[in-house]
């Protein structure tokens, strides 16, 4: 154990020189870029779009806030937005989301576009990051894993906010460690526009300014005198706290009733210190349960770059570890504090969300801030040490791999996966397109239903069908022959409720089914409708593990069906 204090105090210091201007490790400690370096990191990113969007036809909305995000067009009677759309997440993914709606059309995959997109970008941003902060072989790594990362994967290829605001958390805290390193306002500034956008996307994206205070705040307690200035820093801080908060106001303007009363929705999903050790082994349970093989290729080839990029730094560690003497037990105290600034803002980063994501009920996709953290984490403790070498970068890690990618490419575009079988070897490729499935034949049950009753059509339309609580199924059920919509309550099965003149249906779904209220509500009003139909169907993974843990999962899905009710 002393030996090991030792080497990790004698890396320490290599690594946690005092910050100058002329002993950066984003600057003049950096190699230069090589062409090799970017051709590999270039594989890196082909192959995490390659993964990403992989089987299209397996994508579709399924989860209920995906619903709610995709829905806006389908919504012309509340001004193109999801009835309190507003409560679930800021307007930014929903916009785009109807923008990829336009250029793509009604697919089930359009939605997906956005995050597909920043999922997809999050990749070259990590190797960036990384390299800037601990060097090439740290940036190609942290790639890599992020890359093939199966749970960055599964939500990539969704249409929720969190793979989105990863990228621009990522994004703003590295202008953060720029601002603060460089002492420049103008990357106050940008760290500042780049919060506004996370902001935009989920109402926690104010997380940079808490990352960065706090990092900041860890790292002057013991930063020596002539290099903090905490005060410069500190106003940089302000600078781009009033940036972001310039930029989110049109849309905090914009909320009917105020940000108070997003605050009392979520609320309601707080578990607080109390729920924090579930939390935690929850998140983790589903975390193992996700990873999958793409995962083990993530860590293979973060190997093979740790090893082919930086044989000598390995060599070193050795010799380090025969030739030290044991550690004085004073130094085992001291050693983590004499970090540099960009070693503490990732700590803080690391540390808040290990601390905060368990506080909140355990939805997997929370956890994804606190992955992207990790894997520069890793990293950090690996291959942090080899940024002051020169690296060269192999050839054979590039060119042969650039060739392989494409052949995988191409078979992953025009090799479709049967709807039978599921990708389970893949999280991400699990098909989710059961809500789809169902759509059509709910549409022909209405039709059939009506055309035997005889009814007359009224504007075009041929009957009224109510969603209750499934936004997933309301994105997929819109036609010009049905007047569809969404529906927050029964009360319009009340004897006083305005008629529409047209036969009237309600689609209920597993969000419904599970709770009591609507079960009450439907005894109440059971001598108004009539059952007409039942479709079980096996939901996702993706969803059903917001429920509950993965030892659940079966008989949770077993559970799960679609509901069509007359209103007579």
């Amino acid at each position: 154990m002393g030996r090991l204090i030792a080497l990790f105090t004698s890396a320490a210091t290599t690594m946690n020189r005092p910050l100058n201007p002329d002993d950066t490790p984003a600057q003049s400690s950096s190699p230069a870029l090589s062409r090799n370096e970017l051709l590999a990191a270039l594989v890196l990113f082909l192959i995490g779009v390659a993964v990403r969007v992989a089987f299209p036809s397996a994508m579709a909305v399924e989860h209920f806030d995906e619903g709610v995000y995709a829905s806006n067009l389908w919504c012309p009677g509340s001004g193109f937005q999801y009835p309190d759309r507003h409560l679930y997440a800021p307007a930014l993914l929903p916009a785009l989301i109807e923008w990829s709606l336009m250029l793509f059309g009604s697919t089930p995959w359009a939605p997906m576009v956005p995050s597909l997109v920043f999922g997809s970008l999050t990749v070259p941003l990590i190797w960036w990051v990384g390299r800037s902060w601990f060097g090439p072989a740290a940036g190609l790594s942290a790639a890599a894993l992020a890359a093939l990362s199966d749970y960055h994967i599964l939500f990539s290829r969704s249409a929720l906010t969190d793979v989105t605001l990863g990228f621009w958390l990522l994004l703003a805290v590295y202008f953060f460690e720029s601002a603060f390193r460089t002492l420049n306002p103008a990357r106050a500034v940008i760290a500042g526009v780049v919060t506004g956008l996370a902001w935009w996307t989920k109402y926690n994206g104010w997380l940079p300014l808490a990352i960065s205070l706090s990092g900041l705040l860890a790292w002057s307690v013991f930063a020596s005198r002539e290099e903090r200035q905490l005060g410069r820093r500190l106003i940089l801080w302000g600078i781009a706290a009033v940036t972001a908060l310039v930029v989110w106001s049109p849309f905090w303007w914009s909320l009917p009733q105020g940000y108070s009363q997003v605050a009392a929705n979520h609320r309601q999903y707080v578990v607080g210190f109390a729920g924090w050790r579930d939390g935690i082994l929850r998140q983790s349970q589903t975390q193992f349960y996700v990873v999958r093989g793409l995962t083990g290729v993530a860590v293979i080839v973060a190997l093979i770059v740790a090893l082919f990029l930086t044989p000598s730094r390995s060599r070193a560690w050795i010799d380090k570890w025969k030739s030290l003497p044991p550690a004085p037990p004073s130094l085992s105290l001291a050693l983590p504090l004499r970090l540099h600034q960009t070693e503490w803002l990732l700590l803080a980063w690391f540390a808040s969300m290990t601390l905060a994501t368990p506080l909140y009920r355990p939805y997997p996709r929370l956890a994804l801030p606190w992955f992207i953290s990790g894997c520069l984490g890793i990293v950090w403790l690996f291959l942090g040490t080899a940024r002051f070498e020169n690296v060269r970068i192999p050839r054979w890690l590039s060119v042969p791999g650039t060739v392989l990618l494409l052949i995988v490419l191409v078979c992953l575009e025009f090799i479709e996966v049967p709807r039978s079988r599921e990708a389970r070897w893949i999280a991400g490729w699990q098909s989710r397109t059961a809500l789809a499935d169902i759509a059509p034949q709910v549409q022909e049950v209405v039709r059939r239903v009506v055309s035997e009753a005889g009814s007359h059509d009224v504007g075009g339309r041929r009957a009224v069908l109510y969603v209750f609580a499934e936004p997933g199924l309301f994105f997929h059920l819109p036609a010009d022959d049905l007047a569809v919509a969404p529906a927050g309550s029964l009360d319009f099965l009340k004897p006083d409720a305005p008629s529409t003149g047209l036969p009237t249906f309600l689609a209920t779904g597993p969000h419904a089914h599970r709770s009591a209220a609507f079960e009450e509500q439907v005894a109440q009003h059971a001598e108004r409708i009539e059952l007409v139909q039942r479709w079980p169907y096996a939901a996702s993974d993706f969803v059903l593990l917001d429920q509950v843990p993965p030892s659940q999962l079966e008989v949770e899905r077993a559970k799960c069906e679609i509901r069509l009710y007359r209103v007579k």
